[in-house]
């Protein structure tokens, strides 16, 4: 009874004649503040110069007739016609029965671009959005806007030269606030596509004192042998770059063996350091395909053990490789429940009170393989060379926006203004709220050099005012 008297309240409800529908009632609460602020009668000031900071709103046609059908001069009726179409901005004729005419634009104009048009194209872009798919959903409501063809002409006359300007700007700021120091940097590589058929590649330099990138070199395949040595060679025009003006102290990198032989060789005075994130990747992969066989599948449950194991022997031993191997080899004890007796510079395990666990009978097949895995010569010898101060996690976070700007089934021809674009993107999500203010700093760069194009400058700079 209680359940039916509920439901016939809520049909009482929309049978009122007194209710009507509002807005509000399919506005979330959430979204209740903005709901409320604008539902006063607040007088509306805008500052006719100011068209970045002004809000917009999406308008229907047939609003626009209904606002356009008295004159403005006589108050006669008057006809609407459609002058012009430029993108987002609409011009509309209005003229009425005393032949008063007037032209009614939707948007205000920089000379002769539309500022919509251009707020629209500088939107998509600094927000990683996809162009199609950005101008597909305003296809799909009908909604008049530029050009797929527009929008890769404004990326090319205007953003394009803003971002390459703002980045060499920010390096060159950056660089100068380095002077004096001795530099800890982590590099990596990053190639277009995954595979061994990349066409291009960059290498990222990161100082891992203050998480900022100091440097990025491009290579293309053709200026090496092949895909893979294109890490080597971004390394190296990278340390050319750097080592003229500054002193590197250390330098963070992956396992890549030819990189390890360049640094050994040439650069034998810089301390090289090899990422835990890197290696514990690979002994977690090799751990748990190892799993997959049979008899081994207890690996499954340690996997994530030894390579959180890893990290600690890292961390914990101040940069001494022999005993970071020693702590690290004590995990073929661990895994057996045998907590003591692991050598002479690592003897016992330091941690208290283990809880029941699924141990690895010593001896079993399981337990080879991982002892396989473990005592590995190569992996004891870079054991030795972990990094123990600072891991290029940050650097990771860095591709990990660039894969999410620019995916790698994809290639652009305008390789080298995307990697600035990424840089700055990754930048001022460290400091920045909006990314909006990535377009303030290429104004304030002074990136454009189009007479035309003065009140589009004016325009943007407003824009990332805000």
């Amino acid at each position: 009874m209680d359940d039916q008297s509920s439901d016939d309240d809520d049909d009482d409800d929309f049978d009122d004649p007194d209710w009507h529908y509002s807005a509000v009632d399919d506005v979330e609460s959430s979204d209740c503040e903005e709901v409320n602020a604008c539902s006063t009668d607040t007088e509306i000031t805008v500052n006719s110069t100011d068209h970045v900071h002004e809000r917009k709103f999406m308008v229907f046609e047939s609003c626009l007739v209904k606002l356009l059908v008295v004159c403005c001069v006589c108050l006669s009726p008057c006809r609407v016609f459609l002058k012009n179409v430029i993108g987002s901005a609409v011009a509309l004729e209005q003229r009425c029965v005393h032949w008063h005419k007037r032209i009614w634009y939707s948007q205000p104009f920089c000379g002769s671009l539309p500022a919509g048009n251009l707020l629209t194209a500088a939107c998509i872009l600094f927000s990683g959005s996809s162009p199609v798919r950005s101008l597909n959903v305003f296809r799909h409501l009908r909604m008049s806007t530029i050009s797929l063809r527009t929008y890769n002409m404004m990326q090319s006359s205007y953003l394009t030269t803003a971002v390459k300007s703002v980045w060499l700007n920010s390096q060159e700021k950056l660089l100068q606030s380095l002077r004096g120091k001795s530099l800890n940097i982590g590099g990596d590589g990053r190639c277009c596509s995954p595979g061994h058929t990349a066409k291009f590649g960059s290498y990222s330099v990161m100082d891992l004192n203050i998480c900022k990138i100091v440097d990025v070199q491009l290579v293309q395949v053709n200026e090496v042998t092949s895909s893979n040595a294109m890490e080597l060679e971004g390394l190296k025009r990278c340390l050319n770059y750097l080592i003229p003006l500054y002193s590197v102290h250390s330098i963070t990198t992956d396992r890549h063996p030819s990189v390890q032989k360049y640094l050994r060789d040439c650069y034998s005075n810089i301390v090289q350091y090899l990422d835990v994130w890197h290696v514990a990747k690979n002994v977690k992969k090799k751990i748990e395909a190892i799993s997959q066989r049979r008899d081994c599948s207890v690996l499954a449950h340690w996997a994530q053990a030894v390579s959180n194991h890893l990290y600690w022997c890292a961390a914990s031993s101040a940069g001494n490789g022999d005993l970071v191997l020693a702590k690290w080899l004590s995990i073929l004890n661990h895994v057996c429940d045998i907590h003591t007796g692991h050598g002479e510079l690592y003897n016992e395990c330091m941690h208290g009170v283990l809880q029941p666990r699924l141990w690895i009978r010593a001896g079993s097949k399981a337990h080879k393989e991982l002892e396989l895995i473990v005592t590995n010569k190569l992996l004891c010898r870079d054991i030795k060379r972990l990094a123990f101060m600072a891991q290029t996690s940050a650097l990771e976070s860095y591709h990990r926006v660039v894969t999410f700007l620019h995916q790698k089934v994809f290639i652009s021809f305008t390789v080298q203004w995307n990697q600035g674009c990424y840089l700055l993107h990754f930048t001022t999500m460290k400091t920045l709220t909006d990314s909006r203010q990535l377009l303030r700093q290429a104004i304030h760069s002074g990136a454009f050099h189009f007479l035309r194009q003065e009140r589009a400058m004016q325009l943007l700079q407003r824009f990332m005012s805000q």
